[in-house]
């Protein structure tokens, strides 16, 4: 679950890019443990620096985003408050959501497909907070029983229609022949 806010602003001169960061809490209980905070820093909509609290420093990901993250992460008092923001914005914030959304579920329906026919038993594993145990669905080769009867009803379609032109077409033969 993500729980984020959006700061925005447009820089003077900046001939309209937007610089904007977020801050995100990714959690799946209410445990300070189980709580990851990002602060994303972007500019024109690409993400050039992170902090992320499990990592516990910052990330550039642009050559600009690798500067300021090699002079942040050496800034101490900055790496101190950042990680105080996973307790002071996401716990804080983390508990009344996560009552309304880790607490709710809904039946999940997995379906399994293949494209290739090579022999092997394939099987989908989904582990989900909603979820006491994981989801196991193994992929069945067989047709569905739908599948099975739109096939036979097409066939016997086809089989009629044969049977009803060659009916029709020896009608005609016999009629030609007689005049």
């Amino acid at each position: 679950v993500v729980l984020s806010r959006l700061q925005s602003d447009s820089l003077p001169g900046n001939n309209g890019f937007r610089h904007y960061v977020t801050d995100a809490c990714h959690f799946n209980s209410t445990e300070l443990k189980d709580i990851e905070f990002i602060r994303s820093y972007h500019y024109n909509k690409l993400e050039f620096l992170r902090f992320s609290s499990s990592l516990d420093k910052y990330v550039g990901y642009t050559e600009l985003g690798v500067k300021n993250a090699e002079r942040l992460n050496k800034d101490k008092a900055e790496l101190s408050a950042m990680r105080a923001q996973k307790e002071r914005y996401c716990l804080n914030h983390v508990g009344p959501y996560s009552s309304n959304i880790l607490s709710k579920s809904g039946e999940l329906i997995l379906t399994v497909n293949q494209t290739d026919q090579s022999g092997e038993k394939i099987s989908c594993v989904v582990e989900h907070a909603s979820l006491k145990d994981p989801l196991r669905t193994d992929w069945d080769p067989s047709m569905p029983e739908s599948e099975r009867n739109k096939i036979a009803i097409g066939a016997s379609g086809l089989v009629l229609g044969l049977v009803l032109s060659l009916a029709g077409f020896i009608y005609y033969k016999r009629k030609a022949r007689g005049q």
